[in-house]
């Protein structure tokens, strides 16, 4: 199976019509192709005729070459002669290994047209099912500069931002999606084997530095990209252009053909602090909203701090002023004093709140693109509407908010 993965390697790389790599001219002069059907005998004799500076530049095609060569010859072996051969890419190398590859969905964020949709990363997990905030995840996104309005949107629709790829370690990434900008993640494990991921970070080498890769917000975005990126080692990833492309249709894209298990979920603060909120009685209800910094220490309901806790999580965000700091202090140093098994509560709330937040799996949401019937009860007659959008009134609420709506380029007659 590996062998296949291998060939289609070098095919997606030199010979696909949606060609990661090879479908920019820039890439096409980075790697020394031309196109035309030499370019795998091409790369034979760079290869072969400087071996060292091939494999430092170009190890996911060096590991092809190398397996054809050597049929004996493991990955292992393989990254024996990267370790002595090319320290900067084995270092690269060794921080992203991982025995599981995962790939993260962050809802919608309103504040950013450009988020609006969603976006999805990769994250690269060290241990298999060891959960850790350690560990790196890869992101493609455009450089948007300090474009704003009209040319925002155009730029973004039709290509005038390029893209680029980045590796954070996931921490920032949690703290940049979650507590910046209060959105929910949902973590779902690929079925990849670790020698597959080396693939494809052997590839990512070869590609993470290109700057000319142009960015369409709708389309070729960050989950197209991504995509492209897995179907080095899985054919089935792959997707072509097809108008736009909505992140979470990454999502539904790789459910076809392989399980795609919910392996954790991230809470936003605004959904953590609402939940608080309204698991209170009247009576608690009362009591927070008399809460102030002066009165914290005279609060000795566990229930009641823990939601201050949470709402002020959410309102001061990223903000570490002096206030801020008074009043969490206050509210730490006041449940530190409460017997533990009244403090136990929140474990069980943090369970309940997760698992709610599992109900609303993306990949259980709804498919777009609606085409339907409409009845005018008014005044009479049918119309036939089509939607390319991503919600409407009329869907189900699974993994949206309630009574929402996103939805653009609608076509009535």
């Amino acid at each position: 199976m590996l062998k296949h993965y291998l060939s289609y390697l070098f095919s997606f790389l030199c010979f696909s019509q949606y060609s990661f790599a090879a479908h920019y001219e820039s890439f096409e002069s980075l790697l020394h192709l031309q196109p035309s059907h030499k370019n795998k005998e091409e790369n034979q004799r760079m290869y072969e005729r400087d071996f060292s500076s091939y494999l430092c530049r170009f190890p996911g095609r060096s590991y092809y070459f190398y397996e054809k060569n050597n049929p004996k010859g493991s990955l292992d072996d393989f990254k024996g002669m990267v370790e002595k051969q090319c320290p900067d890419l084995y270092r690269w190398y060794e921080n992203l290994s991982s025995d599981e590859l995962q790939i993260v969905f962050a809802s919608s964020y309103s504040h950013n047209p450009a988020s609006v949709f969603g976006h999805t990363f990769l994250r690269f997990v060290k241990k298999k099912g060891q959960e850790t905030i350690n560990s790196q995840t890869l992101n493609f996104s455009a450089f948007t500069d300090t474009d704003s309005g009209v040319a925002f949107a155009w730029k973004g629709l039709f290509g005038g931002y390029y893209g680029y790829f980045d590796t954070k370690p996931y921490y920032l990434k949690l703290r940049e999606y979650t507590s910046s900008e209060n959105r929910d993640l949902f973590l779902y494990r690929l079925k990849y084997t670790k020698e597959e991921i080396d693939l494809i970070l052997f590839h990512l080498w070869e590609i993470r530095l290109e700057e000319k890769i142009p960015y369409y917000f709708l389309d070729e975005n960050c989950s197209y990209f991504l995509l492209q990126l897995i179907s080095v080692i899985d054919r089935e990833a792959s997707v072509s252009p097809r108008g736009y492309f909505l992140p979470v249709e990454s999502l539904f894209h790789l459910k076809k053909n392989q399980e795609l298990p919910l392996v954790d979920v991230k809470t936003s603060p605004q959904k953590k602090a609402i939940f608080y909120y309204e698991s209170l009685t009247n009576k608690q209800k009362e009591i927070f909203h008399q809460a102030n910094k002066d009165n914290i220490v005279n609060i000795d309901d566990a229930e009641v701090l823990d939601a201050l806790l949470m709402h002020y999580f959410y309102y001061f965000g990223e903000t570490h002023d002096n206030e801020s700091k008074i009043i969490l202090d206050a509210i730490y140093k006041k449940k530190s004093l409460l017997p533990k098994k009244r403090i136990d509560n929140k474990k069980s709330k943090t369970i309940l709140l997760e698992s709610q937040l599992r109900k609303e799996d993306p990949v259980q949401g709804h498919a777009f693109r609606h085409l339907g019937i409409e009845k005018n009860i008014s005044k009479g007659g049918f119309s036939f509407h089509f939607s390319p959008g991503l919600h409407t009134l009329l869907d189900k609420e699974q993994s949206f908010l309630s009574n929402s709506s996103l939805s653009f380029f609608d076509f009535k007659f």
